[in-house]
């Protein structure tokens, strides 16, 4: 593994700042895909009722790929720490969500791995949610995503999500996201 800085092949491409952001893009698809999700109103009771309560965010992992202008590359983010990231369901329908965690995230770009501790910023997020068979579907004002229900029980769920961003100022690409299992802890 290389730090952040090094020239990586005989173009003299630089792990500078350009790479810090390519390193941020997937983090951001992660947190859109964390704090939003899709609607539907047919609500099953019982597992309803399992879901109300607080729960507290154990885990985060991802992994998916990348295109940005030239660059073709693979990312892996593992989470290493939280700082008070739950998420709130109400019996009302309504949920809230809120905190930040730091990721280990590593990029695999021409065979070299470079790899970088980041900090996910603190967001803050609440609108409605349903459930429907093994889906979770939470709707913001501005989002919605489907989220699959791979483990609920009384004190722990784990979500499985996946999705894609069209990335677009400067150089076009696409982020997308293959794996997104998050673990929760109810409190």
């Amino acid at each position: 593994m290389l730090p952040i800085g090094y020239i990586v092949d005989e173009n003299s491409l630089l792990i500078n700042q350009k790479m810090k952001k390519l390193f941020l893009i997937p983090m951001l698809l992660v947190c859109f895909l964390l704090g939003s999700c899709g609607s539907d109103d047919d609500n099953d009771p019982e597992i309803s009722n399992e879901i109300n309560g607080t729960w507290e965010v154990s885990n985060v992992y991802y992994e998916g790929d990348m295109n940005y202008g030239n660059l073709d590359y693979q990312f892996i983010g593992q989470s290493v720490s939280f700082d008070d990231y739950i998420f709130d369901f109400k019996e009302d329908g309504t949920f809230t969500s809120s905190g930040a965690y730091t990721v280990e995230f590593t990029m695999i770009m021409n065979g070299q791995e470079y790899t970088s501790e980041e900090a996910v910023p603190y967001s803050s997020v609440s609108g409605n949610y349903s459930i429907v068979d093994d889906k979770l579907y939470l709707e913001t004002q501005s989002e919605e995503h489907e989220v699959e229900i791979i483990e609920l029980s009384s004190n722990r769920m784990i979500l499985n999500a996946s999705g894609s961003a069209a990335l677009t100022g400067g150089m076009e690409g696409t982020a997308n996201v293959d794996v997104m299992e998050i673990t929760l802890q109810k409190q």
